[in-house]
C-alpha cells in the first residue's frame, strides 16, 4: 500500500520525500507526509476501502473549500488507486503554546459544531471523526481537561 503510494506522490508532485508515515493504527488508510523538490508540504493518503476514498474527496470538492486557506487544498485524486494528495497548512507551532492554547478556545466551538453538523446531519461520519480526533489530539497538547473529556465521546462514537 505504501510504496504504490509513494510512486502516486510522486506522479503528481514530481521528485519528492516522504518525511514522516502519519498513518493511523487501524490500518484503514496509509498517509505520508512528503516535501516536494521546491520545500513544499503535502500529504498523500491512500484508503483501503473505495467508498471512505469517494466520501473523502467528495468532502475535499464540496465543503472544505468554504475555509479558504485555513484547510488543506486538493491536489489531486485518483479514484482507481483510492489515492488523493492534499497540500500541508502551516500551523502554529512557531507561535508557542500561549497562542495555540487561545486559538483553540476559539476553534474547538466552531470545529466541534462543523463535525458535529458533518457527523450528524450530513453523514460525512470519517470526516467529522477525524475532526474529533484533531480536536482531541490538541485538547490532550494543552491539557484541557474538559475539552479531553468532550472529544474521547465524540471520538468514542467511531466512523
Amino acid at each position: 500500500m505504501r510504496t504504490e503510494l509513494e510512486r502516486y506522490a510522486e506522479r503528481v508532485l514530481g521528485p519528492c520525500r516522504v518525511e514522516q508515515d502519519t498513518s493511523w493504527e487501524h490500518g484503514a488508510s496509509c498517509v505520508l507526509r512528503v516535501r516536494d523538490a521546491n520545500g513544499l508540504g503535502w500529504y498523500a493518503k491512500r484508503h483501503r476501502r473505495v467508498e471512505h476514498h469517494t466520501r473523502e474527496v467528495a468532502a475535499y470538492r464540496r465543503w472544505v473549500p468554504i475555509w479558504g486557506t485555513r484547510a488543506p487544498s486538493l491536489r489531486a485524486y485518483d479514484p482507481a488507486l483510492a489515492a488523493l494528495v492534499v497540500s500541508e497548512v502551516p500551523g502554529v507551532a512557531s507561535a508557542g503554546d500561549d497562542f495555540r492554547r487561545l486559538a483553540f478556545l476559539k476553534v474547538h466551538t466552531d470545529a466541534c459544531g462543523l463535525a458535529c453538523w458533518l457527523f450528524n446531519e450530513r453523514t460525512q461520519r470519517p470526516l467529522g471523526n477525524a475532526i474529533f480526533k484533531w480536536l482531541l489530539a490538541e485538547a490532550v497538547a494543552l491539557d484541557d481537561a474538559r475539552a479531553i473529556a468532550l472529544q474521547t465521546k465524540n471520538v468514542d462514537c467511531g466512523v
